[in-house]
């Protein structure tokens, strides 16, 4: 097929699409949407036919959940026609999203079994931040100024940029605040890598090695899922869990909140007819 004509490479094509997005949170993810599919198709700078786009999506159904097949397909549609001319993607349904989804959330002995095991201060506060309800790149890229003590309030708070360059303002946990004062340096970033920050994949490993030893293989995204729980099944207000979430809509949050039977059956306690004692002989 045709080469990609408006680019002198695909590298500088996939720099041009990725730079284009606002928030770092979306160039995080297109570099790894992206990198799925030319791995699977081919670094060379030509356009894909149709079956193979085809070939593809049955590749991405296979491997990923839903929603990340889903979001991969789109991320490489968006991609062809950043670039214009022929779009093989583009009259190809993507992986339909499942929504509401029940998601898998760390029970809370896995937790403190993985905080127990922790022997560093570096990755002990990694994962308390996403315990925080932090994405992981967001954990990557905090720096110290983005955390301030609010004396009215006790409380740490931190400043997230996050997708759609949004900001919000998230407190610390009390031991993620613990773990903060224990942290040393004074550097930019609160974990510098050279003038910058982390890459994303560092956070991925501290994940997937402390998971690991307490008995699980558990992504970044995972203690996200187990904040969000939490705030829920103590009965925060959805509404402002989607604010410390970050999500745009109140729809998005609902893919958080997981019951299991304990919650199920305190739910249907409260029904009135509960109170009606029938002894049947």
């Amino acid at each position: 097929m045709n080469e990609l004509v408006a680019f002198d490479s695909l590298q500088s094509a996939i720099t041009a699409f990725v730079g284009n997005q606002l928030s770092d949170a979306t160039r995080v993810a297109y570099r790894y949407d992206l990198k799925k599919w030319f791995d699977w198709y081919g670094w060379e700078p030509t356009i894909p036919t149709v079956s193979q786009a085809v070939e593809f999506r049955q590749f991405i159904e296979q491997k990923f959940q839903t929603r990340t097949a889903a979001r991969i397909f789109n991320t490489v549609r968006t991609f062809y026609r950043f670039v214009g001319g022929f779009n093989p993607f583009q009259n190809i349904k993507s992986p339909k999203a499942v929504v509401n989804s029940t998601p898998e959330v760390p029970d809370d002995q896995t937790v403190t079994k993985m905080l127990d095991l922790v022997d560093n201060p570096r990755d002990r506060l990694m994962l308390l931040l996403m315990l925080n309800g932090l994405r992981r790149s967001e954990v990557a890229g905090v720096k110290r100024a983005d955390i301030s003590w609010l004396p009215e309030y006790g409380r740490d708070i931190i400043k997230i940029i996050g997708k759609g360059n949004k900001e919000r303002l998230v407190p610390a946990t009390l031991d993620t605040s613990l773990a903060l004062r224990n942290y040393p340096g004074d550097s930019e970033y609160l974990f510098q890598d050279g003038d910058g920050h982390i890459s994303v994949r560092v956070v991925e490993w501290v994940s997937e090695k402390w998971s690991k030893a307490a008995g699980r293989n558990l992504s970044p995204h995972k203690w996200r899922h187990h904040y969000a729980t939490r705030l829920v099944r103590a009965k925060a207000p959805i509404l402002q869990v989607s604010k410390l979430l970050g999500h745009a809509s109140l729809s998005t949050t609902q893919i958080y909140v997981t019951l299991d039977l304990s919650d199920v059956v305190d739910a249907a306690s409260l029904d009135p007819m509960n109170r009606r004692m029938i002894t049947v002989e």
